[in-house]
């Protein structure tokens, strides 16, 4: 729903997407959503009807109901993000396996106006990291920052990127 009046009044509830994930309580964050000039977009976690993995989709102005959700990860949990300059960004932590041991990284995901994605990875091969946040650091940089897990040591790391 939405509010056009600084919440004095909201539209009609909709449903982003219809996954259908019911659980009784709360195993992971919620969805995050950042908004443009003309346009909303959503990404979120679900392990709704056997999809899971991290998920967006977004809705113009004009718009009634939003786009068909893209996947972005199927390994993907913890996203967050930004918008600005005609881009969404969006980080999160991806599992993988490498020697029978599994690692999380970070990544940082670009999508424009037009849909085409670039995505970067944040943190080195072969570290356990999670948690990401991501904000605007001033009109060029996005700054990221992450919990490292090595060695049961939890440590806050941060990062700058140019856009």
């Amino acid at each position: 729903m939405s509010s056009v009046d600084n919440g004095e009044n909201f539209s009609k509830a909709d449903r982003i997407s219809l996954d259908n994930w019911e659980i009784n309580g709360c195993p992971h964050t919620g969805p995050s959503i950042a908004s443009g000039e003309t346009q909303t977009g959503v990404v979120w976690f679900t392990a709704g009807q056997g999809n899971k993995g991290l998920f967006f989709s977004r809705k113009n102005e004009n718009q009634d109901k939003f786009d068909q959700r893209i996947e972005i990860s199927k390994n993907g949990t913890h996203p967050q993000m930004t918008y600005f300059k005609g881009n969404y960004y969006i980080v999160y932590d991806e599992y993988y396996f490498s020697n029978d041991t599994t690692f999380q990284k970070i990544k940082l995901l670009k999508i424009n106006m037009l849909g085409i994605h670039e995505i970067i990875d944040i943190t080195q091969t072969g570290t356990m990291n999670a948690f990401p946040v991501i904000e605007k650091l001033n009109e060029n940089q996005v700054i990221i920052s992450w919990t490292n897990l090595d060695q049961n040591k939890k440590i806050i790391q941060y990062t700058t990127i140019n856009i």
